[in-house]
């Protein structure tokens, strides 16, 4: 498969796209229930962790899938 798209660049900027995500949703989250903050951290450590899996799983998925390893 030929490609002019670094690999290992785009998996960082997806990676950076869901650390930002989880954090901006962590924030949202106690601002709408009106709670402390510094407690948003638990919601922000969960999804990092969801993200994290999630993505070791595509990984491995989209390469079975096209054979790259």
């Amino acid at each position: 498969l030929y490609t002019d798209i670094n690999v290992g660049i785009l998996y960082t900027l997806v990676t950076a796209i869901i650390v930002l995500h989880s954090f901006l949703s962590a924030l949202m989250i106690r601002f709408v229930d009106g709670g402390n903050l510094l407690n948003g951290t638990t919601h922000f450590v969960t999804m990092v962790w969801i993200g994290a899996i999630s993505a070791v799983v595509c990984k491995a998925a989209v390469s079975s899938l096209l054979g790259l390893g």
